[in-house]
This record gives structure tokens, C-alpha cells and sequence, in this order.
């Protein structure tokens, strides 16, 4: 059944204007319908002498067959919203049509999270008319696991098994209703059986280990999975998730995060958004603790969001807010919410020009012109088929936005989902890079007069072709910016495999790591740098855990099926060309839906704590966010604000080279990388055991280079641009 239901709906519309064709033609239906059934609209003497297309059983069953027919075909072509309207039409005209009830089900099944009440009515309407319909238990009770009603898809499970014995599918969706629940012995149970049923079923396998290690107990090792450890390392840190004793561990389906110094006081807050579930924003308190002034912000926002970026638009002093939507669900309004300077904020984004008409995934900032304001690149069309054309937003320097994207040549159209921006060509302007979920990826060159070039081919960077996210980070400390991009699969099956024989379960979706050759091309040096892996990587960022002063990589992992529990994954940076896996030994191998995770020093202690949004499309799939604290090294550090005076707010796209007695270190200051999110702007830079920079270059946004002598390390200084010297600000 569900192999048929593949085949069906195998392609898609555009879900807003079939949805409008589609009530207009319901609504001239009912109006018409209704007003002969119930006596409105009076015949004429002539009318009354045709033939009603109702004065007989046979018509009206025909009309009743030729309905359900087109909503079927409809639906095999992707037409859903059509295919709703036809058969909506038959159960008016007869409502005991169970096939007709069970086709509508299974079509707002495909439709996704909009429509989980609808289907599980419909499946409801389909076992009220006949009783233990097989397909309608099936759909109705994973319909159930989506909407979090647990117990209920338990039941739903239960009836399917009484009539089926034997089915190993229904047995694991059981066994997840009882995780799920917590209903532990009875899932480790029921997954014990399917694995002694079929051994190859690496899920069932793997969520028999989560539900022994809810216990707290040891997997008997008859049912262990033996995964490559070849890249596997211990952590030199380790993290504590204080997120539920510091209130910051909101429930939602989480999405993109974002660290910055909203109210000016010195110490970084934290803004957090999920899909549908309101935003929260968290004020540091300085002491290590945050509150919660989200309603007082004013941006108790019930739509929720994707990608969430701090940023001075207007140039007033204090960060505002961008926040995308709709992601997968089709086209909404993106918010840009202005800093008041009062601790409040105000959702300006249609005044500002970036509401924007599409679907919107990620975003990203960067002074693309050199004119001292910041300019926004948002990724579109993930929702719609064939994907919709990216926007690209100059900043006009009065508070409003001007959309260039196709005169600046960086309309991409497809189902964008990453990008960024980076200067890989050293040449002081930056270039952007957007990734492609189901086609190549796209690297642009800047110009430097307002346009770009596209490079892709020439650069030899188009892998992944099953890509989500990535960011420029420079990962070898050569002074040349790299590429990182995930590779994404949704099965995890696909996962555990990769995770057993140490390779890609697919060369399109594994991770991919670019090495830039400082030529204008760059290198895949994915394999040698042992990242070849598959994952369902929807998230990536990157940051110095250990303060080594080499880029490590954090993964947040996971896929939209309600049996999916992957953990998010740490990839530790040797210094070597090598990147080694240390999330057990670390603790943040979060189990859950991970996405946009960012890294701030949000307690001042001087290493990078890590906040991971965690939650799944799924109401049903709600988790709790973590926020892990660093628990240190013995390595040495610097930290810095950056003060611009003639480059953007913030200084996005400043280039840094420490050069100590251990060789150099090389960072630029970037908004908007991996899931659309953002690092805390302070900048940290691990020193190893060096006890001072001997030498800072500043390479500004504006073209202006500088440097300073003799930092010393363990402290934060302020750097402002045209003056070479430094000011302490925190030991």
C-alpha cells in the first residue's frame, strides 16, 4: 500500500494557487448544490421540463464515479488540492462513499503537518463506516504519532496487529508509540521482536539500543550494532546541557538560534526560533543565568520561524531581528523585527521591503557593495516545485531595502535551502555560496561592482547534490577560506549503514569538505579528511571547542519520520587535515531533530558553550532545546569586539590573522552561516598554550588594514577600526 501510495504522489504543485483554483471551483459546487437540495434556487417552467442530473440513482452514482475518478487522478499527478475538491464532492453527494473518504485521508496525509486534523477525520469518518479498515488504522494511528496523540495511535496499532499478526511495520510503529510514552519494558518488548524477525532491520536495532539506555541498562549484546570506529576519538571537553536548570529549554520544534548583545549591557542574549511555536528571547542576566523576556520584547510571535539572524540594518547602534519563514510550508511573510533601543521590538519587515513572497529557508549577511551598511541574501523555493528564484536585499542606508538579485546575477532558481557568504578569492569582497537540497550547489564571485559571477563549474565544487546547509570557514589555517557543505538523506536506515561500514551510504549525500587551493578552485578532500559519512545533517556550525585554535564542526542530525532518533554529531578538528568524531565522550549527541546550533561564550569563562535547538516538523515531535556548557581546558584564549566606524555594523566580513609563537590563526566575522543562524559576534580565538598574540592583522569591510602588537591572552578587548590599540573590557 504505501509503495502504491509512493507511486501516486510522486511529483508536486505549487499547494497555494491550486489551493485557491481548487476552493473556487468547491465553492460554485456547493453554492449550486445546496441551493437545489434545499429549494433556493427556483426552477424556471423550462428548467423544470429538463432532466435533473439527480432524478435517478444511476446518474447520480455515475456522477458519484467520474468525481471520485478525477480526485484519484488528480492526486496521482500531484494535483492534491484539486484531487481534495472532487472528492469532497462525492461524499456531499453520497457520505457512506468509503473509498471516497479514505482517498481524501490519504491525500491530506501527503499534505504533510497543515493537515494531521483533517486526516485523522477523514481515517475516523473510514473505520466509523467500516469497522477495522486495515489502510484507514495505518494511516490514522502514524497521523496520531504526528499530532502526539500517543496513546490513541497505540490503540490504532494494536487493532492492526489483532487483524495482522505478523506485520513487522506495525510491530515497530508500536514500539515507538510505547517510547514514545515511555512505556519502556513494553517497546523494548516489541522491538526485540522485529529485530528477532528480521536482524537486517538496522532502526528497529538502533531504537532498541535508545530504549535500553532509557532504561539505563545494557544492551544485551546479541542486539548490538557494530559501528566503524575508526574516525571515533576521545573528547579533551566535556559539556553539561544546563538548558532545564537555566529556563532555556523551551519545547518546540526548534529551528534557527542567534547570540548577540541586544540591550547593550555587555553581555551576549540568546534568540531562539521553531516552526509555528512561538519565539523566545533570553536575556543574559551576567551571572550565568538568563530570563525570559520574550512577551515584554514584544515578540511573542505565534508564526514562528527558520532562520533567525541579529544584525544593525538601520544603523542606530542596537542589533535587530530577521527572522525567515515559511520553510517547507509554503510561502509566508518574513518578519524583520527593529530594535527600539528600549528593550522592545517591532515587526517592520513590509515597511523595510524584506517581507518577501516565497517560501524562505536560510539567509545570510554581508556588505556585498563595501558602502558601510548591510546587505541580506535569503534562500527560496524549497516548498515549490521547481524551486523559486533567491533573493538578494541591498540596503539602501535608510532603513529600507531594494531587491537586486537579478541584476546583481544571483537569482538562483531552485530548491535552495543553505548559503553564505565568505571572501574565498582574498580579494576584499565577498562571494556567496547556496546549496541545493536536489541539484548542484551554486558558488557566485563578487565582482566588486555590484554583480556576481557564477563559478560553480570552474571552482569544481557541485557536490552535494543532496545538500542542505554550509558555511566558508578556514579549516587548515592557510589564510584561504574553505567550503563545507552536509550532504542529507531522510532515511535513516541509510545512516546506519554509513555508520557500520565507515562509509557514504551515497556519494550524493554524504558530508563535503572543499579545500580552497588559493587559485580560484578548491579541492574535495572529504575522504582524506575522514568526513566522508552520510547523515540526515539538516544543521551545521562551527566554532573552537577546546581553544586549540583549529575550527571544529557540530551536526545537528535527523529526519522528519517519528522513529528517527539520530544524534547530533561533534567532528573535533586534529590540526592534522582530519576531523575525528567526539560526541559520546563530549556529551551533545542529542537524540532528537537537531538544526540551527550556534556557539557563544554565554558565561564569560573564557571557552564556547554550544545552544542546540532540537524538535522535528511533527507536533507530535516537540523536544526540549539544550544549551551545553563548556566545561574548559587548559588551552588559552582571546576574545574580541569588533567596533566599526567606516565598515558595516558589526563588521560582518572582517578577516583576522593572530599570529603567535604556535604559527597562525586566521577567522572572519560571518552572519548567517549553516542553518541560517548565528554565532555570538564576539570573536574567540583558541591560542593553544600561547599566552598572547604577538601580532593582530585586521583586514576591515571597508578595505582598511590595520594591525596590533602584543595581546595579551585570558581576556576580552575592544578593537575599534582606525585606531591600533586595543581597550580591556573583561579579564
Amino acid at each position: 500500500m504505501r509503495c502504491w501510495l509512493q507511486s501516486i504522489f510522486a511529483s508536486h504543485s505549487d499547494p497555494n494557487r491550486i489551493w485557491q483554483q481548487a476552493w473556487d471551483r468547491r465553492l460554485c459546487y456547493w453554492v449550486v448544490i445546496m441551493a437545489i437540495f434545499c429549494g433556493l434556487y427556483p426552477q424556471t417552467p423550462a428548467a423544470q421540463g429538463r432532466t435533473n442530473l439527480f432524478n435517478t440513482s444511476a446518474q447520480r452514482q455515475q456522477l458519484i464515479r467520474e468525481h471520485f475518478q478525477h480526485g484519484v487522478n488528480q492526486a496521482r499527478t500531484g494535483h492534491l488540492q484539486m484531487a481534495i475538491g472532487h472528492l469532497q464532492y462525492c461524499i456531499g453527494l453520497d457520505a457512506s462513499f468509503t473509498d471516497a473518504h479514505f482517498m481524501l485521508g490519504l491525500v491530506y496525509y501527503h499534505l504533510g503537518l497543515t493537515y494531521l486534523h483533517e486526516t485523522d477525520y477523514a481515517m475516523s469518518r473510514v473505520l466509523e463506516l467500516q469497522d477495522s479498515h486495515p489502510d484507514a488504522l495505518v494511516y490514522r494511528g502514524l497521523t496520531r504519532m504526528r499530532l502526539g496523540a500517543f496513546a490513541a495511535a497505540e490503540q490504532d496499532f494494536k487493532a492492526l496487529l489483532a487483524l495482522a499478526p505478523d506485520t513487522l511495520p506495525v510491530k515497530r510503529d508500536l514500539a515507538n508509540a510505547y517510547l514514545r510514552q515511555g512505556k519502556i519494558d513494553d517497546a523494548i518488548a516489541m522491538y526485540q521482536g522485529v529485530v528477532d524477525q528480521d536482524a537486517s532491520d538496522l532502526i528497529a536495532r538502533w531504537n532498541l539500543q535508545v530504549a535500553y539506555a532509557q532504561k539505563g541498562e545494557e544492551l544485551p549484546e546479541a542486539y548490538r550494532l557494530s559501528f566503524n570506529t575508526e574516525r571515533v576519538a576521545t573528547s579533551p571537553v566535556t559539556f553539561t546541557d544546563v538548558a532545564p536548570s537555566l529556563g532555556v529549554d523551551a519545547l518546540t520544534r526548534g529551528r534557527g538560534s542567534a547570540w548577540s548583545d541586544y540591550d547593550g549591557d555587555g553581555d551576549s542574549d540568546l534568540f531562539t526560533v521553531g516552526i509555528q511555536d512561538p519565539h523566545r528571547l533570553y536575556r543574559n542576566n551576567g551571572n550565568g543565568t538568563f530570563t525570559d523576556v520574550t512577551t515584554e520584547a514584544g515578540l511573542l510571535d505565534p508564526r514562528g520561524g527558520w532562520a533567525s539572524l541579529f544584525f544593525d540594518y538601520d544603523g542606530d547602534g542596537d542589533r535587530d531581528l530577521f527572522v525567515t519563514r515559511d520553510g517547507w510550508r509554503g510561502p509566508e511573510p518574513n518578519s524583520l523585527y527593529r530594535n527600539n533601543g528600549d528593550g522592545t521590538f517591532t515587526d517592520v519587515a513590509h515597511r523595510a521591503g524584506l517581507a518577501g513572497n516565497h517560501n524562505s529557508f536560510t539567509a545570510t549577511l554581508a556588505d556585498i557593495d563595501r558602502d558601510g551598511d548591510i546587505d541580506l541574501y535569503v534562500a527560496n523555493g524549497v516548498a515549490e516545485a521547481g524551486g523559486a528564484p533567491n533573493t538578494l536585499y541591498r540596503n539602501q542606508g535608510n532603513g529600507t531595502f531594494a531587491e537586486v538579485a537579478r541584476q546583481a546575477g544571483v537569482a538562483h532558481h531552485g530548491r535552495s535551502i543553505g548559503s553564505a557568504f565568505g571572501d574565498y578569492n582574498n580579494d576584499g569582497w565577498p562571494d556567496l555560496f547556496v546549496i541545493n537540497i536536489d541539484g548542484p550547489n551554486a558558488l557566485y564571485r563578487n565582482n566588486g561592482d555590484g554583480t556576481f559571477t557564477e563559478q560553480t563549474e570552474a571552482a569544481g565544487i557541485e557536490a552535494p547534490h543532496d545538500g542542505f546547509v554550509g558555511f566558508f570557514f578556514d579549516y587548515n589555517n592557510d589564510g584561504w577560506l574553505d567550503l563545507f557543505a552536509t550532504g542529507w538523506t531522510e532515511s535513516y536506515q541509510e545512516v546506519l549503514q554509513s555508520a557500520i561500514s565507515g562509509e557514504p551510504s551515497q556519494e550524493r549525500n554524504r558530508l563535503a569538505l572543499y579545500r580552497n587551493n588559493g587559485d580560484g578552485t578548491f579541492s574535495d578532500v572529504t575522504h582524506e579528511a575522514g568526513l566522508a559519512r552520510t547523515y540526515g545533517a539538516m544543521a551545521a556550525q562551527y566554532g573552537d571547542i577546546d581553544s586549540d585554535g583549529w575550527l571544529d564542526i557540530y551536526l545537528g542530525n535527523g529526519g522528519p519520520p517519528m522513529d528517527t532518533y539520530e544524534p547530533n554529531i561533534l567532528l573535533r578538528n586534529t590540526g592534522q587535515g582530519t576531523f575525528v568524531d567526539i560526541t559520546d565522550s563530549a556529551g551533545v549527541g542529542n537524540l532528537g531533530k537537531g538544526h540551527g546550533a550556534t556557539f557563544a561564550d554565554y558565561d564569560n569563562d573564557g571557552d564556547l558553550d554550544l545552544y542546540a535547538p532540537i524538535g522535528g516538523a511533527m507536533v507530535g515531535d516537540r523536544q526540549p532545546n539544550s544549551l551545553y556548557r563548556n566545561g574548559g581546558t587548559a588551552n588559552h584564549w582571546l576574545k574580541l569586539r569588533l567596533q566599526s566606524t567606516q565598515s558595516n555594523p558589526g563588521a560582518i566580513g572582517t578577516r583576522l590573522t593572530f599570529t603567535t609563537s604556535h604559527g597562525p590563526r586566521h577567522l572572519s566575522v560571518a552572519g548567517g552561516t549553516g542553518f541560517g543562524s548565528m554565532n555570538d559576534p564576539i570573536v574567540f580565538v583558541g591560542l593553544g598554550q600561547a599566552t598572547q598574540v604577538d601580532r593582530l592583522d585586521i583586514q576591515w569591510p571597508s578595505g582598511r588594514r590595520e594591525h596590533v602588537l602584543n595581546l595579551p591572552a585570558q581576556q576580552q578587548l575592544l578593537l575599534t577600526e582606525g585606531k591600533a590599540h586595543f581597550i580591556r573590557e573583561k579579564p
